[in-house]
């Protein structure tokens, strides 16, 4: 037990110097397997010393677990560019595309930058202040339509039902949705209600729903279910999905983009 608890300790003297760290990085650190990590994550969990969110975990604060915006962009940022880069290829001109707010749809939002040409012929959507200030507030794409609702300064968006309900005005081409975490089953879950409520309503109103995934979001669970991954028309990721799965995947007709 006593090289248990010492690695568990270790684990939280990282954490007090790094705000969030994902699993992978705590087992090349402490040279233990990724399973290993999970276990000691989990217990750490139950003892309230932790939360484990995104594939990663960040020590326990007073705020149920909640790590702004300004945390999470910084988690597993190059396989967020990855996906991004493979997604905007499924971009095309003159394209109405919703870009939700989270840390891969500001990376798709970068990697449209660097095709100006591309993204002056587009019309954006979106509940990202994020987004909205990269575009210049419209100025750098056709034309910008901004979701109202609730503002959270951690969050830099706007959310809940008011920012839901305004989707029932818009239709767009593509939507681009970035989830919190996919389980073994291919469900796409949530963590927050509002968040669930956002992706179920941007299916609805979206000609195609691409699924933007990085590694740390699988396998994981949040408690809120949103939708199986064959109810999206593509999934752009970097996870390395047992054989199984990818042809359940295949056999859905959900095109898989690997990043």
């Amino acid at each position: 037990m006593g090289k248990l608890n010492s690695r568990r300790e270790q684990i939280l003297r990282i954490l007090e110097k790094k705000q969030l760290t994902t699993v992978a990085e705590l087992s090349e650190q402490l040279e233990v397997t990724t399973e290993t990590i999970r276990k000691d994550l989990l217990c750490l969990e139950h003892a309230g010393k932790i939360v484990r969110i995104h594939g990663g975990a960040a020590l326990a604060n007073d705020e149920g677990g909640f790590f702004p915006y300004s945390i999470r962009k910084n988690l597993n940022s190059r396989g967020k560019q990855k996906v991004a880069e493979k997604a905007v290829e499924l971009i095309r001109e003159k394209d109405s595309i919703l870009l939700e707010n989270s840390t891969t749809t500001a990376a798709l939002c970068h990697a449209l930058l660097e095709r100006p040409e591309l993204l002056k012929t587009l019309t954006v959507v979106t509940n990202s202040f994020y987004i909205a200030q990269c575009l210049k507030s419209g100025q750098l794409c056709m034309r910008l339509l901004f979701l109202g609702g609730w503002v959270s300064e951690t969050e830099a968006s706007t959310l809940g039902t008011i920012t839901t309900d305004m989707m029932q005005l818009v239709r767009v081409n593509k939507a681009f949705l970035s989830g919190a975490a996919l389980n073994r089953k291919l469900e796409l879950t949530a963590f927050y209600e509002r968040d669930m409520l956002f992706q179920q309503k941007a299916l609805e109103h979206a000609d195609e729903t691409i699924l933007l995934l990085d590694s740390t979001k699988y396998p994981a669970s949040g408690v809120l279910a949103v939708a199986l991954v064959k109810e999206f028309s593509c999934l752009v990721s970097d996870i390395s999905f047992p054989k199984e799965q990818l042809e359940s995947i295949r056999d859905s007709g959900v095109l898989l983009v690997k990043a």
